[in-house]
């Protein structure tokens, strides 16, 4: 089952968007796979924040999903003049992280004035509370409940963390990282592009472990890489999107112990590569937001129409 946008129609309104990945939920609901009610009602709710924090800019609403699907309300969560964007749940659902400031919903350099980390409770028994004010970006909740998030300093970013007051900020690991992209369901990766020392590559996709220690290199460059929503795939892109082809992502089995796929020490160099580490499923599409299985998962199909106008020249 994939959840499809109809043929030649391309819409840029939240409600369209929202509802499309609310249908990407459903299809996960609709799963024989076997999950936790916490860690599904988390997905969609998840999903939800992420599609109305870009699309409304100052206004964080939460979509409520309720057991049988079908009846949807919305809860404004922020109303700011500027915008607050960048949301993250906690690993009970309980709290949420984001991000506030002018002008950053589609950049992570904002010009001006740095942009804020902010933390609230879903329940709304209090209201959002400022942590950090230094441009601080891309927040997710670790393992302890804990902060995490990127730490710019002297012209490199960190991973870094504090607590849910502010307090206790350290770098998470000595080494500097580029971008957050996303975070293991277990909270023990983050998935971050990472500059590389020396002459050559300049950067790479990695696995830094939030504990600590030293990364583990997905592939050969820069990857599109995502968990499934139960942890139990990592989806990494071998074949890149264009005009002509939807691309593909392999779905790799992640090893319970390690939390990460047996990958190669190098990283996963080839299509033929990723195919080879055993349990391995091809997907034939790239950039695509996983379900539970790999033959479920959303994906953004856009179709560009062009015409010819005359202009009256004076």
């Amino acid at each position: 089952m994939r959840a499809k946008p109809p043929s030649g129609q391309r819409s840029r309104h939240p409600r369209a968007v929202l509802n499309a990945l609310s249908n990407h939920v459903r299809a996960m609901r609709q799963s024989r796979a076997t999950v936790s009610g916490e860690t599904l009602r988390t997905s969609a709710v998840g999903i939800a924040l992420l599609a109305l924090a870009i699309a409304a800019g100052g206004i964080l609403a939460l979509r409520s999903v309720t057991p049988s699907g079908d009846d949807l309300t919305y809860t404004q969560l922020t109303n700011f003049t500027d915008s607050a964007v960048a949301p993250a749940l906690s690993p009970d659902g309980r709290m949420l992280a984001f991000i506030r400031g002018k002008d950053v919903v589609f950049t992570t350099q904002p010009a001006g004035k740095p942009t804020q980390l902010w933390v609230a409770p879903l329940d709304r028994s209090a209201p959002p509370r400022q942590i950090a004010s230094n441009g601080e970006y891309s927040p997710h909740f670790g393992p302890a409940g804990q902060v995490l998030f990127r730490l710019s300093e002297n012209k490199s970013n960190y991973l870094a963390q504090m607590n849910t007051h502010g307090s206790d900020r350290s770098k998470v690991v000595p080494y500097p990282i580029s971008t957050i992209m996303n975070i293991s369901p277990d909270r023990r990766w983050i998935i971050a592009i990472t500059p590389l020392p020396g002459a050559g590559e300049t950067s790479a996709s990695m696995a830094v472990p939030t504990g600590g220690g030293s990364p583990r290199r997905i592939c050969s460059g820069v990857c599109r890489s995502v968990w499934s929503p139960d942890g139990r795939f990592l989806y990494v892109e071998i074949e890149q999107r264009s005009r002509t082809s939807a691309g593909k992502m392999a779905a790799i089995p992640v090893v319970p112990q390690t939390g990460l796929p047996d990958l190669p020490e190098a990283g996963i160099q080839s299509a033929a590569q990723a195919l080879a580490i055993p349990g391995t499923q091809v997907v034939e599409q790239d950039g695509i937001v996983p379900g539970l299985n790999p033959g479920t998962y959303a994906y953004l199909k856009t179709t560009v129409h062009r015409n010819l106008f005359r202009i009256t020249l004076p």
